[in-house]
């Protein structure tokens, strides 16, 4: 990393890296190494948890009155893959990603949630739950003030609207799997019978179904 991103990344999070080795390893990706130990993946583990439970503080102080069930899909919607890829290419993070090729990263968005949190986990390890605490706040609070009402999960809100108008409950079919197991790709498809379909990929089979009810979502609002 030159010295001039790591000062602008240093810069938009309003910290001061102190361990170079470990930030190095928060941006390089298994297919860049033969070593497990040396890259994002075990960092990745770590901030993962970390924000799950930052953000859900921040929820549990912001909306007193929420139940359990609307906390959880608050919570589900900003930890959410599509949340930390926005928050990522905000940050330019994507130059910074050793992958397989120079643009290995910008058309992963699981790479670039990958590496958010990775880095949250370098923050914690230098400096404690704090430290990571308060850049979580920086960036979270913001999009937490904007959520007015608790957000449905996509494959939730399809199968409400299949109940609503006397559809068949939602079908999700794998219908490939491709690429490397460090890196792989599904594709899905969704079914309300045979004239209401989409189709989506995702590097997870979970997101892959998720981002075809939300394509499905979108063509039965139109």
């Amino acid at each position: 990393m030159s010295k001039k991103s790591l000062e602008s990344l240093q810069g938009q999070l309003g910290y001061i890296f102190q361990d170079q080795t470990l930030l190095a390893q928060a941006f390089r990706h298994s297919s860049v190494t033969k070593s497990p130990q040396k890259s994002y993946e075990r960092l990745e583990f770590l901030g993962d948890r970390i924000l799950g439970l930052c953000v859900a503080d921040l929820l549990y102080t912001a909306y007193p009155t929420d139940k359990e069930g609307e906390l959880a899909r608050r919570h589900s919607a900003l930890v959410c893959e599509e949340v930390l890829a926005t928050i990522a290419r905000d940050l330019s993070l994507e130059k910074l990603i050793q992958g397989e090729t120079k643009d290995f990263s910008e058309k992963r968005p699981s790479v670039l949630a990958d590496v958010i949190e990775a880095l949250l986990a370098v923050v914690y390890l230098e400096n404690g739950l704090k430290a990571a605490q308060e850049i979580i706040t920086k960036f979270w609070t913001p999009l937490i003030s904007q959520m007015t009402e608790a957000p449905k999960d996509p494959k939730s809100a399809l199968q409400e609207w299949a109940h609503r108008h006397n559809k068949k409950t939602p079908l999700y079919d794998l219908k490939k799997r491709s690429g490397p197991d460090h890196d792989p790709l599904f594709t899905v498809q969704v079914s309300l019978g045979q004239s209401l379909q989409a189709t989506a990929q995702g590097a997870s089979l979970k997101q892959a179904e998720k981002k075809a009810a939300v394509a499905l979502l979108k063509d039965l609002q139109k």
